[in-house]
């Protein structure tokens, strides 16, 4: 082949090479302008902003396909393109510099679409977190807008007190003094919108002190309801046995005793009507009492053997006991109620 035709050659490769490359950098400014609303300062919701990540993403895969079709082609041609040498008489040709110019075009257009997809990627991920971030901050302040009646961008007491009231919360006059010593600006008639969390977290606190008082003096009611104080001694051989607890006698128990010796029934010794038998104490007297004297011991465990698989008890078979000295428990019942329980705790965590 004579070195026109292979310049002529080399000229159209050149020409489609010139295209390919052309195409490449459209698509890389299409990935631009995709990213322009992510890059901007407009504010976008959490939709638009998803929808422009996904445009994003689908401009930069169509640019990353056409630079990869123009680098094909040039790394198949290129020693096509460079072999061609001068005409003698003529101007030197410039395909070489004319191929260089076309890679660097080519380099760029891969670059920018690159970047820009980067910096959009990043910009869409903050913008998700700032818009979620407005979004949950709306709606901590809906109450506030809603307990606001007057609108003028404060709460004031009895707004506040409505508000929580709303929660299940009565509030205090103490603590209403205290919110507004802690929170109202001086001069202010209420609290204002942007200490709208700290008046959530004071409430929350006052609420919590209020319910854990609440719970305390529940457990000192039932503390105080679960022992017989004012059972009357028993007589003959049970003098010395101290009236079971309310607790003991509501409790089904799954180990019987064999010696009633142990047991206390409920009694009326005065025979008087209308008394709360459960206070008053004596020995079984008959069969059916002997046989319904028994005492019932739930157990329940959790933790892990020793090669570490999980163990619970919740919805298992009773642990089967071995036969238990009736006798031993007799007597530390005698000596203490307290004593007894934690022999048969022994008695139990050894034999279940």
């Amino acid at each position: 082949m004579v070195v026109s035709e292979l310049k002529k050659k080399a000229d159209g490769l050149l020409a489609e090479l010139e295209g390919l490359v052309s195409k490449a950098e459209t698509a890389s400014k299409g990935v631009t302008e995709e990213a322009e609303p992510l890059l901007g300062d407009k504010e976008l919701k959490i939709t638009e902003i998803e929808a422009a990540g996904a445009a994003v993403e689908e401009a930069g895969k169509e640019a990353e396909e056409s630079a990869k079709a123009a680098q094909t082609f040039l790394a198949k041609e290129t020693t096509t393109i460079k072999s061609v040498p001068n005409i003698q008489g003529e101007t030197p040709h410039t395909l070489a510099s004319d191929l260089a110019k076309l890679q660097a075009r080519l380099n760029e257009a891969k670059s920018s679409t690159k970047s820009t997809s980067i910096k959009a990627l990043g910009q869409k991920n903050i913008r998700v977190k700032r818009a979620l971030a407005k979004e949950k901050y709306e709606k901590s302040i809906a109450a506030f807008k809603k307990f606001d009646a007057d609108k003028d961008g404060k709460l004031s007491r009895q707004e506040i007190k409505k508000y929580a009231a709303s929660t299940g919360f009565t509030v205090p006059i103490d603590t209403l003094d205290e919110i507004a010593r802690v929170l109202q600006k001086e001069g202010s008639k209420g609290v204002e919108k942007e200490d709208f969390f700290r008046l959530q977290v004071m409430l929350g606190i006052a609420r919590d002190a209020a319910q854990d008082a609440k719970r305390k003096e529940e457990r000192e009611k039932k503390k105080e309801g679960d022992l017989c104080d004012d059972a009357r001694p028993q007589t003959g051989l049970a003098q010395s046995i101290p009236c079971m607890p309310k607790t003991w006698r509501q409790i089904d128990f799954d180990l019987r005793l064999q010696s009633a010796s142990v047991c206390a029934v409920p009694s009326n010794p005065d025979g008087r009507s209308g008394v709360d038998t459960s206070y008053y104490c004596r020995l079984p007297q008959t069969t059916e009492e002997v046989n319904a004297c028994s005492l019932k011991v739930y157990m329940a465990w959790t933790g892990t053997d020793r090669y570490g698989r999980p163990l619970e008890s919740s919805n298992m078979m009773p642990s089967k006991f071995t036969q238990m000295g009736v006798g031993n428990i007799a007597s530390q019942f005698l000596t203490s109620s307290g004593g007894m329980i934690r022999k048969i705790d022994d008695r139990v965590s050894g034999s279940n």
